[in-house]
């Protein structure tokens, strides 16, 4: 494919354990795919360690989806979302008619995330690991409470700042219908079966370390900076081999 960078994906040191901290190694979970979309004939693009390829788009305007991770298979996907008056940035998963958020940030409960992000730098090895830190939580698009041009881009007032839509119910800014107050009650989203969560979880690794620089580091010329990694939480950990996150633990 011209153009398009194809490497196998990365598992982190130690395989998929690395992952999620379960002790059974996990075998590569055969899915199928509909092989619908082809990556742009300029764009840098990666394989997951499923045989699917993906690379990185990046949006306008700036507030609510900033860069996403599309697969070949159109109903696979991850978004970054950020900027606005919400609590920073989250991401969202797609998988096959199915969507769930996540961060990266500290955690105060019935509060919600900070703005910091916890990260692990080892600079001998010349890594970052950025950790996720909840699964299931709302994801806010501050683009669906702004007005926005016929170019996309985001209307300023007089002042120089974001005009916002008030004819748009900010309920609606909830991408998957979750919100802040509703998590702060302890509801969260879930996966719907636990090999729902697996199948997912078989991508994860391989879509956000893209989304998060490996795809830009295989681009012709780019310096290679700092390896990105990630890992879970020991909390996250911890509710995907209980099964906290599923809603049928079947």
């Amino acid at each position: 494919m011209p153009g398009c960078f194809v490497l196998k994906g990365c598992k982190g040191s130690g395989g998929w354990p690395a992952v999620t901290g379960l002790e059974q190694q996990q075998d590569i979970r055969m899915m199928d795919f509909q092989r619908t979309l082809k990556p742009p004939a300029d764009a840098p693009c990666l394989e997951t360690s499923a045989g699917l390829k993906y690379w990185l788009v990046r949006h306008t305007p700036a507030p609510g989806r900033q860069r996403s991770i599309l697969t070949e298979d159109e109903t696979i996907s991850m978004h970054a979302y950020g900027g606005g008056r919400e609590f920073g940035g989250s991401y969202l998963v797609c998988f096959k008619g199915f969507q769930i958020g996540f961060f990266c940030q500290r955690v105060v409960p019935n509060y919600g995330p900070l703005p910091d992000r916890p990260l692990e730098r080892d600079t001998e090895v010349g890594t970052v690991t950025i950790i996720v830190t909840g699964i299931g939580v709302p994801v806010h698009d501050e683009a669906k409470l702004l007005v926005i041009d016929g170019n996309g881009k985001v209307v300023r007032d007089a002042a120089g700042a974001s005009k916002r839509n008030r004819n748009v119910d900010p309920v609606a800014a909830y991408v998957t219908g979750l919100s802040w107050a509703a998590f702060n009650r302890g509801i969260c989203d879930k996966f719907q079966s636990r090999s729902q969560q697996e199948d997912m979880l078989a991508l994860w690794l391989d879509l956000f370390t893209g989304l998060r620089g490996r795809l830009n580091r295989q681009k012709p010329g780019r310096p290679a900076g700092m390896e990105i990694r990630m890992r879970f939480s020991e909390g996250v950990k911890r509710q995907l081999r209980d099964g906290t996150l599923i809603l049928s633990k079947t």
